[in-house]
């Protein structure tokens, strides 16, 4: 049995031949031939984490870059500061609410694109997880056969095996999950900021007169 601080993470483009371990031409030779039978076994080479959606990897930049977080909460209780009807004409009162409009259906836009998202690098993740969790299930498996482990295989186990065989990709998508779902927090809120500023821009304006 091979112990925990031998296991290395596997290489995603190994530059010699892994003993073991087919080729790319003998990989696909071997997916045709067990097309209907089973499976292969994956090469290690094939765990690549599916990298952020382009686009939303800049958001989560954004989302997470505060470089002095008490700078960036000055500036939002500044942005946030009610308006006030005197120091503004109805005409500029009218504009903000049209701006105000425009930034709530483009809030509302960047959500639903953002779920969206989320969704499909779910989908993806369970590409790459679901031949990881496999080869942690094997080896707890195999070492319960030769009777090296005498307890029960929980999921618990299987997930940390597949932490310990490959680390940089299970954290990697763990990471990558954890931006995804604090970001559409953030847009959650800033939609619902959104929401707001624009029905009091439209409350003050239908008070005020025109000049």
């Amino acid at each position: 049995m091979r112990r925990r601080s031998e296991v290395k993470p596997p290489e995603l483009f190994p530059t010699a031949p892994i003993p073991g371990v087919p080729s790319l031409v003998e990989q696909s030779e071997l997916d045709a031939k067990h097309a209907d039978t089973e499976r292969p076994p994956h090469p290690p080479h094939a765990f690549e984490p599916p990298v952020l959606p382009r686009g939303y990897s800049r958001i989560c930049s954004w989302v997470f870059d505060l470089p002095d977080p008490a700078d960036a909460c000055d500036k939002l209780r500044n942005a946030i500061r009610p308006i006030k009807p005197s120091r503004l004409q109805h005409g500029e009162l009218c504009d903000k609410l049209d701006l105000a409009q425009e930034n709530f259906v483009e809030a509302s836009q960047l959500l639903a694109n953002a779920k969206m998202s989320v969704a499909n690098y779910e989908i993806e993740a369970k590409l790459v997880l679901g031949p990881m969790r496999d080869a942690a299930s094997s080896e707890l498996e195999d070492e319960k056969a030769k009777g090296t482990r005498k307890k029960a295989i929980t999921n618990d186990d299987i997930e940390h095996r597949m932490a310990t065989l490959y680390p940089d990709q299970f954290l990697e998508i763990e990471q990558n999950r954890n931006k995804l779902k604090h970001m559409v927090a953030v847009l959650e809120d800033l939609r619902q900021a959104a929401s707001e500023r624009a029905r009091d821009v439209r409350a003050i304006v239908s008070t005020s007169r025109s000049v």
